[in-house]
C-alpha cells in the first residue's frame, strides 16, 4: 500500500553475510529477532512470525549501509496508526469488506503440489534456461534481482546452479552419474514445491 522503502539493494558481500548469519541461527525464529532488534528494534518490531525474507532484508540493509532499513523512506503515502484509518475508511464511499478462502490443509499441499508438477511439465526448468541464456536471469549471481529470489525461479536457478557445478567439478557430463543427476532433480522439487 506504501510501496518499499528506499534502501539501497544489497551488496554481493552483505547478502551473503546477512544468509549466513541467519543459518547459523538454526531456523531459531527467536534468536533471529533478537540479531534483528540489535540493527533496527523499529522495523523488526512489526514483523510477522516467522518472516525471515524480511528479517534478511534487515541485516542486508544494515551490512551494505550501516543504516536501518526503518531510516528510509517509503515511495508513496503515509504510514498510519491503526487508529487513524478506521476514520478515513468510514468517510469514504467506497465499501470495504474482507474475505477470507479456506481449504482443508492437506488439499491445500495437494493442490499446490499438482500446480508445481504441471508447471514443470510445460517446461518452467527450460523457460528458466532461456531466460538464463538471453541474460536476462544469472545463474552464478543468484538473488542479484528482484526476479532471481522469485518463489520458483530461486529454485529453479539453485537447481541449475547445482548442476552447473556438478558439472564443472566432474569435468563434463560423463562425469556427472545419472544417480546424482536425479539426487539434485529431486531435492529441486522439493524445494519447489515446499
Amino acid at each position: 500500500l506504501f510501496g518499499r522503502p528506499e534502501a539501497p539493494p544489497p551488496s554481493d558481500s552483505a547478502a551473503k553475510l546477512a544468509k549466513e548469519e541467519l543459518q547459523s541461527l538454526g531456523g531459531e525464529w527467536e534468536e533471529g529477532v533478537k540479531r534483528g532488534l540489535q540493527l533496527d528494534p523499529e522495523y523488526v518490531a512489526k514483523l510477522n512470525r516467522n518472516d525471515w525474507f524480511r528479517l534478511q532484508r534487515v541485516l542486508e540493509v544494515w551490512h551494505t549501509c550501516g543504516r536501518p532499513l526503518s531510516e528510509f523512506e517509503r515511495k508513496h503515502g503515509k504510514q498510519l496508526e491503526a487508529a487513524e484509518v478506521g476514520p478515513l475508511l468510514a468517510d469514504n464511499k467506497f465499501d470495504f469488506r474482507c474475505f477470507f478462502l479456506h481449504k482443508p490443509r492437506v488439499e491445500l499441499f495437494r493442490d499446490i503440489d499438482r500446480r508445481c508438477e504441471h508447471m514443470l511439465q510445460r517446461g518452467f526448468l527450460e523457460e528458466v534456461w532461456r531466460l538464463v541464456l538471453s541474460g536476462q536471469l544469472s545463474v552464478a549471481e543468484k538473488g542479484s534481482r528482484s526476479s532471481e529470489r522469485a518463489i520458483g525461479y530461486r529454485q529453479a536457478l539453485d537447481y541449475l546452479y547445482s548442476v552447473q557445478t556438478a558439472l564443472k567439478a566432474t569435468g563434463g557430463t560423463e562425469g556427472v552419474t545419472r544417480a546424482h543427476h536425479d539426487q539434485l532433480l529431486l531435492a529441486f522439487i522439493s524445494a519447489f514445491q515446499a
